[in-house]
């Protein structure tokens, strides 16, 4: 932290500082406000998202089950080792004042069956259009879920730094500031009353 000088000078010099960090303040502030908007309105979409997630779970489960009681082990085994995913996934950040939160988007998947229609039962074609589903469904998660971690990390940093200037540093300002005032205040007050002594 800078001293300043008991200079009209330093004053001007301090005041200018003042507002620069009082616009830096106002600035995180609002930063912090929208950071905190986006976790939220994430958070929200994560939430309905792991139910719909449960959902497709439930559903899957009671598919395979019903093909395991009607195909047997070995078919389901033998049909799931037969299936291939080829997936493309895009990455970009996005910046928010100054905050980079990374996005995984899935841009294509291909799920390839190699077993034959004929000899598979509808019931595994359904458990496995089922998981498939909720494939997709996961990587969005895991999307939603690295923007949580960066967004809740980045407002943490946020409100550190908005403290330190509205905690620390602006406090030492404003006090630098008054006692700097009020010593020139006083050798002005000294300076007009020896002047007056001069002239009686």
């Amino acid at each position: 932290m800078m001293e300043y000088k008991r200079t009209r000078n330093d004053l001007l010099k301090l005041v200018r500082v003042k507002r620069l960090v009082e616009y830096g303040k106002s600035v995180l502030r609002k930063k912090t406000v929208l950071l905190t908007a986006t976790l939220l309105s994430t958070f929200l979409n994560y939430e309905r998202d792991i139910d719909n997630e449960n959902a497709i779970i439930s559903i899957a489960m009671k598919r395979i089950k019903f093909a395991i009681a009607f195909d047997g082990v070995q078919s389901v085994l033998s049909a799931s080792n037969l299936i291939i995913n080829n997936l493309s996934l895009n990455f970009k950040t996005e910046n928010l004042i100054g905050t980079f939160i990374p996005s995984l988007l899935l841009k294509d998947m291909v799920v390839k069956r190699d077993y034959g229609e004929l000899s598979t039962s509808i019931r595994l074609e359904e458990a496995s259009s089922k998981f498939e589903q909720l494939f997709r469904e996961l990587i969005i998660d895991v999307n939603l879920y690295i923007r949580i971690r960066k967004l809740s990390a980045a407002i943490s940093r946020t409100k550190g730094r908005y403290n330190a200037l509205n905690k620390k540093l602006l406090p030492s300002l404003n006090l630098q500031e008054r006692l700097i005032s009020e010593f020139l205040e006083n050798a002005e007050r000294q300076e007009l009353f020896n002047t007056r002594k001069l002239l009686e």
